[in-house]
């Protein structure tokens, strides 16, 4: 599901930027983003977070609009699925820093142990964009 959710995003979006650019864009969805997701959000849980875990959050929050201002921009100016390629190592490194800092920034969370079926996932998702990335560069 979340396969073909990103598929379908940076499809959507290379064609929205057709008609605005990268910026506009961003801001659609953040601000529509917010408008959908505020009724849920509880700001008072804030005032509970450890120095660490606020300046983590502060560093998410900064880290998401860089990230996905970049990607858009990468969406715009280059192939969806070289990008889209790139873009599926992410959850990789992701994954790897949440091993490396469970239980540092937020003691409680003991770290995950990958299993089986999490190393195969890894391989597809290394071997795919692999593939993609290598059958973008033949058709160039």
């Amino acid at each position: 599901a979340a396969s073909l959710a990103w598929a379908c995003y940076g499809l959507a979006q290379k064609r929205l930027l057709r008609e605005w650019n990268s910026s506009q864009l961003l801001w659609l969805l953040y601000v529509g983003g917010a408008l959908l997701l505020t009724p849920l959000a509880h700001p008072s849980h804030l005032r509970l977070l450890h120095a660490p875990q606020a300046w983590a959050l502060v560093f998410c929050c900064l880290n998401t609009l860089v990230a996905y201002g970049a990607y858009a921009e990468a969406i715009h100016l280059g192939e969806v699925a070289r990008v889209s390629a790139t873009v599926t190592v992410s959850p990789l490194f992701t994954s790897l820093a949440s091993a490396l800092t469970a239980g540092w920034l937020v003691p409680e969370i003991a770290p995950e142990i990958p299993n089986l079926l999490t190393v195969i996932g890894i391989g597809a998702v290394v071997c795919g964009s692999a593939l993609c990335a290598l059958a973008a560069a033949e058709h160039t």
